[in-house]
């Protein structure tokens, strides 16, 4: 997994900006940087043919990295909003969009399970955050990748129900495993990012 970083760069290279919507490519750049800050940060385990969940996949840029740089991998996407609008990025690659597939569900229903699980930016939304990240660790075989705004961040954007200091975001962490890792990026969004490992 090391050169994430370059990859999507070499995939925005690749993509015609004529037949993109702009706020697509906006999103997908700063998606990736923070894609390869996880990267970066601790998850080398991961390799390609694991199976991968996104939960919470938005309009697909995690999937769409992944999917770019793991071309042996399955990726199921879950989004509680329609497959067409969390696929939005993916159908941009052909050679992704065959391996990734969407199902309509929500984290605290989550009854799939993949390899590695990815929860990036959800569970600040979730009321129940303890039963989601709960439901995360359950469903994965190998680990849990999970982000969420740090202290630093706008509480309120985006129907955010709370920001986490690191010092909370361990607690969470730890209500379902001391086998973990977990940092702050503060460059790009003002994240936390934990990897959870089974």
């Amino acid at each position: 997994m090391n050169g994430i970083y370059d990859t999507s760069r070499f995939a925005f290279r690749l993509w015609d900006r004529k037949h993109m919507e702009p706020y697509h490519y906006m999103i997908l750049g700063a998606w990736a940087n923070r894609f390869d800050t996880t990267i970066r940060l601790g998850l080398k385990e991961i390799t390609d043919g694991d199976s991968i969940m996104d939960v919470g996949c938005a309009i697909g840029v995690i999937p769409l990295c992944l999917g770019i740089n793991l071309p042996k991998s399955k990726i199921t996407c879950l989004e509680v909003s329609a497959a067409s609008t969390a696929s939005l990025l993916v159908n941009y690659f052909p050679t992704v969009s065959g391996r990734v597939t969407f199902v309509k569900s929500n984290v605290c229903e989550l009854a799939l399970k993949a390899d590695w699980v990815f929860c990036t930016e959800v569970l600040e939304h979730i009321e129940d955050d303890k039963l989601a990240i709960k439901k995360l660790y359950e469903n994965a075989n190998k680990g849990v990748v999970i982000t969420t705004p740090n202290e630093l961040s706008n509480q309120k954007v985006n129907g955010h129900l709370r920001t986490y200091t690191m010092e909370a975001f361990k607690a969470l962490l730890e209500t379902v495993t001391i086998n973990y890792k977990a940092f702050t990026e503060e460059n790009l969004f003002h994240c936390n990012i934990g990897v959870l490992y089974k």
